[in-house]
C-alpha cells in the first residue's frame, strides 16, 4: 500500500470519527446533566460502577482482537481472501466461547448485587437493569460484530463509525428526551432504548461488513480446526492476556476502589471530570483513527530509517495535541464543571492535578504502543502484571489513608514505572535496537519546549486574570483564549526545534491541499 493511500485512508477515518466525536461528546455532557437533574447523581454513579463490573468480565477477551489484527496485516496487504476468512473464522470460534463464559459469569456475579450495592439507596432492579442492558450489547459484539476487525485492519474504520455509532447517537438523543418528558419512568425507558439500539447497531454493522467483504458470505471455515493452522494467534493471545489485565486494572478498577472507600456520589463527581478526560481522549482517537493499521504496514514493508522517521513524526504530533489538551484541562476544567453541573461538583486542586498527571501519561502511551503492536512485541508479560499489582496495591493502601487523592497517586506511580520508563526502553532496546538515550533526548527536548511555553502563558494568564470578572462563563472564555494562544506558540516552537513536527506540518498541508 502506498504512503498516499495510507494517508488518504487515515484522513477519511479521522474526518468521520471527528464529526461523530463532536456530536457524541456534546450528547454525553447533556445526558450527564439530565441524569443528575432528573435521576440523581447516585444513578450516574451506578452506571459508572456497572460499566466497570462488565469490563471485569470482558477480561475474558484476552486480547484476541489485537492478536487477530496483527495476524491480518500481511494477508490484507496481499489481498489473500482465503487467509483473511480463515483468520476471522478463528476469531469467531474464540469469541463464541468467550460469549458463553461472559454470560455465565454475569449471571453468577449478579447473584452478589445485593452485597455489592448494599450502600445504594435505589431499588435493586436499577442495578440489574443497567447491568443486563450493557451485558446484551457486549454479548452481541462477541457473537456477531467480531468481523469488524477486517475493517479496522484495512483502515476502513470510518465504516464502523457510521454503521455502529450512528444508531447509538440517535439512542442518546431519544434517552435525553424521554428522561426529560417522563422522569418517573425515564430510567426504565433508558434501559429499553439501550437494548433496542444494541440489536439495531449490530444488524447495521454486519450489513456493512458483508458489503465491504462479500467473500465472507460464501466462505465457511471451521475456526476450531483452523486455529492450529495459525499458532501465532494463540501465542500472541497468551502474551496479550496479561496486557489486558493491566489495561483493565488501570482504566476500570478506579471507580470500584473509589466506591469502596467513599460512595456513589463521589464516583459520580469523579466521573464528571473523567468524562472531560474521556472527551479529550476520544478527540485524540478520532484524529489518529485507523493509524495502527498504517503503522503496521510501514513496519512490515519499510526500512529502519523510515520507521524511525514515522515514530518521531507521530510522537511530536501527539505530544503537541496532548499538551494542548492538558493545558486546556488545567485552566478550564473547573469552569466547565461549575457551568455544567454546579459548584458542588468541583474537585480539589490536588485531585484535579493528579487526574491531569494520569491523563497526560495515558494520552502519550499510543506512540510507543502502536509500534510495539505493529512489531507483535507482547512478550513482556511481567510488565502489565507489575503495573496491575502496583496500581491496585498502592491505590488501596494510599486510598485507605488519603481517600481519592491516595487512589489517584497510586495510579500515577504505576504509570510512571511501567508506561514512562519500561515500555519505551523495551521498544527501543528490543524493537528498534537503538539506545534508549535517543528516546530520552527526544522526550527531554519536547518537555523543555512545552515547559517554557506553559510558564509564559501561565504568566500571561495570571497577569490578565485580574481584569476578568469572577463569573464562571467569563473565566471559561478567557481560559479558552489563553489556550488558543498557548497552542499557536507551542506549534511554532516545536516546528522550530523538531524535525518530527516539521514532517507532520508538511503532511498536514498535503492532506489539506494547502
Amino acid at each position: 500500500m502506498s504512503s498516499d493511500s495510507r494517508t488518504s485512508k487515515s484522513l477519511k477515518n479521522s474526518t468521520v470519527a471527528l464529526g461523530f466525536y463532536v456530536v457524541s461528546l456534546a450528547l454525553q455532557f447533556v445526558s450527564r446533566r439530565v441524569f443528575i437533574k432528573y435521576l440523581g447523581s447516585e444513578v450516574l454513579g451506578l452506571n459508572t460502577t456497572a460499566v466497570s463490573l462488565l469490563q471485569f468480565l470482558n477480561l475474558a477477551e484476552m486480547g484476541i482482537g489485537a492478536a487477530i489484527a496483527f495476524t491480518l496485516y500481511k494477508p490484507i496487504a496481499e489481498n489473500d481472501q482465503k487467509a483473511m476468512g480463515e483468520i476471522v473464522a478463528v476469531q469467531g470460534w474464540f469469541y463464541r466461547k468467550i460469549a458463553m463464559f461472559v454470560g455465565i459469569s454475569a449471571v453468577v456475579l449478579s447473584l452478589f448485587f445485593p452485597v455489592i450495592f448494599k450502600k445504594m439507596t435505589l431499588p435493586i432492579w436499577y442495578a440489574y437493569g443497567t447491568f443486563g442492558a450493557l451485558l446484551l450489547s457486549t454479548l452481541l459484539s462477541y457473537r456477531y460484530n467480531y468481523k469488524q476487525i477486517l475493517l479496522s485492519a484495512s483502515q476502513l474504520e470510518y465504516k464502523i463509525t457510521i454503521a455502529y455509532k450512528l444508531p447509538k447517537i440517535v439512542k442518546e438523543i431519544a434517552q435525553i428526551i424521554f428522561i426529560c418528558i417522563f422522569p418517573a419512568i425515564g430510567y426504565f425507558l433508558w434501559i429499553l432504548l439501550e437494548i433496542i439500539t444494541a440489536i439495531v447497531a449490530t444488524i447495521s454493522l454486519n450489513r456493512t461488513i458483508h458489503r465491504s467483504f462479500p467473500f465472507l458470505a460464501y466462505q465457511k471455515f471451521n475456526g476450531g480446526i483452523l486455529r492450529e493452522k495459525y499458532p501465532v494467534i494463540l501465542q500472541k493471545v497468551k502474551q496479550l492476556i496479561f496486557h489486558k489485565i493491566g489495561g483493565f486494572v488501570l482504566f476500570q478498577t478506579s471507580p470500584l476502589i473509589i466506591y469502596a472507600f467513599t460512595d456513589l456520589n463521589i464516583v459520580a463527581i469523579y466521573g464528571n471530570y473523567m468524562l472531560i478526560v474521556s472527551g479529550l481522549t476520544m478527540l485524540l482517537s478520532a484524529l489518529y483513527n485507523g493509524l495502527g493499521a498504517g503503522v503496521g504496514n510501514v513496519v512490515a514493508t519499510a526500512e529502519d530509517a523510515r520507521v524511525m522517521s514515522l515514530f518521531r513524526e507521530i510522537y511530536s504530533s501527539r505530544f503537541f495535541i496532548v499538551s494542548i489538551c492538558c493545558f486546556g484541562f488545567a485552566v478550564c476544567a473547573d469552569s466547565i464543571i461549575s457551568i455544567w453541573v454546579g459548584n458542588g461538583f468541583v474537585l480539589s486542586k490536588s485531585s484535579m492535578m493528579l487526574i491531569l498527571l494520569n491523563m497526560s501519561i495515558n494520552m502519550m502511551r499510543p506512540p510507543i504502543e502502536l509500534f510495539l503492536q505493529a512489531k507483535g512485541m507482547f512478550n513482556d508479560i511481567w510488565a502489565p502484571v507489575a503495573e496491575a499489582i502496583l496500581n491496585i496495591g498502592l491505590s488501596v493502601t494510599l486510598g485507605y489513608f488519603w481517600g481519592l487523592n491516595g487512589i489517584l497517586a497510586g495510579i500515577s506511580i504505576s504509570l510512571v514505572c511501567i508506561i514512562m520508563i519500561w515500555k519505551p526502553y523495551y521498544l527501543f532496546r528490543f524493537g528498534f535496537r537503538k539506545s534508549i538515550w535517543l528516546y530520552a533526548w527526544l522526550v527531554f527536548r519536547h518537555f523543555c519546549v512545552v515547559l517554557l511555553v506553559v510558564l509564559l502563558w501561565l504568566g500571561i494568564r495570571m497577569y490578565s486574570a485580574q481584569y476578568i470578572k469572577g463569573e464562571a462563563l467569563d473565566m471559561l472564555i478567557f481560559n479558552l483564549l489563553i489556550t488558543a494562544g498557548f497552542t499557536l506558540c507551542l506549534f511554532a516552537s516545536l516546528c522550530f526545534t523538531e524535525d518530527g513536527m516539521r514532517n507532520f506540518s508538511r503532511r498536514l498541508k498535503q492532506m489539506l491541499h494547502i
